[in-house]
């Protein structure tokens, strides 16, 4: 595959960034935030240095996605701003700040199978609560229009938690015993 060149990824970030923006609400505190996280994902971008990408990707996401406000997941309405105002611009901006210099030098993107599990977990944990109130509603429709914000947080917890097991998880592998030579 193709690396991006520099002026693309660049314009990537930016449109990244201004989509991530624009569904926030951003007071002067968090606007300082966001920009400082901006200069340096920028820097890391540009100069294809990892640690600043993801230093700068956190301080951006952290900032922004705590200024989105987002009362619930069952509505169709929040629900896409979710996805188009957290989910797409945070992924584009992972997927632009984690290759590197070794990455740059060969031309290589992350590999598409870690880029496509990735998605699938944050699209899981988007679409969790949305599938649990439809699941609940259908064994008991009183209680499904009664979930709170709360609720909702622990239902996304429990499959984040259960997701990220079972992407953690390896069978053990039998080695044998290492031969080990006598000191005679």
């Amino acid at each position: 595959m193709r690396a991006l060149s520099r002026e693309l990824r660049v314009l990537i970030l930016v449109v990244a960034l201004a989509d991530l923006m624009a569904f926030s609400e951003l007071t002067s505190l968090t606007l300082v935030t966001v920009t400082t996280g901006t200069i340096t994902m920028f820097l890391g971008v540009v100069y294809y240095y990892r640690p600043a990408s993801v230093l700068g990707l956190l301080i951006v996401t952290s900032g922004a996605a705590a200024s989105i406000d987002i009362p619930t997941l069952t509505e169709t309405g929040t629900l896409l701003a979710g996805l188009l105002g957290v989910l797409a611009p945070v992924f584009i901006l992972f997927v632009l700040a984690l290759p590197g210099e070794e990455e740059a030098e060969r031309g290589s993107m992350i590999a598409m199978r870690a880029t496509a599990t990735a998605l699938a977990f944050m699209i899981g944990c988007l679409l969790s609560v949305p599938l649990a109130v439809f699941l609940v509603s259908l064994t008991a429709p009183g209680l499904s229009l009664r979930m709170d914000a709360m609720a909702e947080m622990g239902v996304m917890l429990v499959v984040a938690m259960g997701a990220g097991t079972m992407l953690t998880w390896r069978q053990p592998r039998v080695r044998g015993s290492p031969e080990v030579e006598s000191p005679d």
